[in-house]
């Protein structure tokens, strides 16, 4: 049976701890979506794979493995731990965070919905929901919006602690 803990890794280090992690004979599971961006010239956008919680990974032992080779891999900062020791995550946590994150790539291959769309700014402190992506559903409170980007910054509360989350700014209410 797979038990289910959380990585944190450096800045923009997700992907060089998931290989590590990897070669060393661990599962992981690192959730991103598919954004569509647009490009400098504004006339065509491109599909980018984003991760759904910067600096986390996923991180799945199978009996007999342990945490502390996992805890001593490149790209590794920390296991996320309680005060009874490394929290885990359950396997229908990480399923339904994969069924979502796998829906919102199959939406994002399509055109974007409103190009261009900017809805106006939300004040900081704000209490949302998020009505589209793979975190719909979830409230949060906006941390950050310029008004300019098309992504807004929401702290949430996932998987036991507050995290800062971008999400599109059209995806809240």
């Amino acid at each position: 049976m797979m038990r289910w803990h959380v990585v944190y890794t450096g800045p923009g280090g997700e992907a060089t701890a998931k290989r590590a992690l990897e070669a060393a004979g661990y599962e992981t599971f690192f959730p991103s979506y598919m954004v569509r961006a647009r490009i400098r010239n504004g006339r065509r956008f491109i599909a980018t794979e984003k991760p759904l919680f910067p600096r986390y990974i996923f991180l799945g032992l199978l009996n007999g493995q342990g945490l502390y080779v996992a805890a001593n891999t490149i790209g590794v900062q920390s296991i996320l731990s309680g005060p009874d020791g490394p929290e885990e995550v359950s396997a229908s946590a990480i399923n339904e965070i994969r069924a979502r994150c796998a829906a919102e790539s199959k939406q994002a291959a399509q055109e974007p919905k409103n190009p261009g769309h900017r809805p106006p700014k939300i004040p900081e402190g704000s209490q949302i929901n998020i009505i589209d992506g793979p975190l719909k559903g979830l409230p949060g409170q906006v941390e950050r919006d310029d008004g300019k980007s098309p992504h807004i910054e929401i702290s949430l509360s996932i998987l036991g602690r507050v995290m800062r989350v971008p999400v599109e700014a059209a995806a809240v209410r």
